[in-house]
């Protein structure tokens, strides 16, 4: 059974490597996670897509995992769909503040979609009851 339009396994995204079989970061997955640039010293939030990170600094205040788990179920499930949208190859549903928001963070370069395999993450606290299964 399907959770939702977001686990929809006919969902591909604009994020070519999102779309490769075995792909641990398919749209149909999409983690938010705290990401550093190398030579910097701040660290801030993100979503894994394909072997990317989208800065999430368009959607979510702060540095810290915090502020998101704090949202209410609804709204993490409205923002999972908002980045599903955005992300979703032609795309005829993306809003346009989800392509706006998206637009900013890729033209944003340095701090848009970064290559995983040149960024370092961070583990900044564990929730015993806390699942990401949950949220969608």
């Amino acid at each position: 059974m399907m959770i939702d339009k977001t686990h929809d396994p006919a969902l591909q995204s604009w994020v070519e490597s999102a779309n490769r079989p075995g792909c641990d970061f398919p749209i149909q997955n999409l983690p938010v996670g705290v990401f550093q640039v190398p030579e910097e010293s701040r660290t801030r939030l993100g979503i894994a897509i394909g072997d990317f990170i989208l800065d999430a600094g368009e959607w979510l205040a702060g540095d810290v995992l915090d502020g998101y788990v704090a949202l209410s179920a609804t709204q993490r499930r409205d923002l999972r769909q908002e980045w599903s949208n955005a992300l979703e190859a032609g795309s005829g549903r993306a809003t346009a503040l989800s392509t706006r928001r998206v637009s900013n963070a890729v033209a944003g370069g340095r701090w848009g979609l970064q290559p995983i395999s040149t960024l370092q993450f961070t583990t900044q606290r564990m929730w015993a009851d806390y699942s990401d299964r949950i949220i969608h």
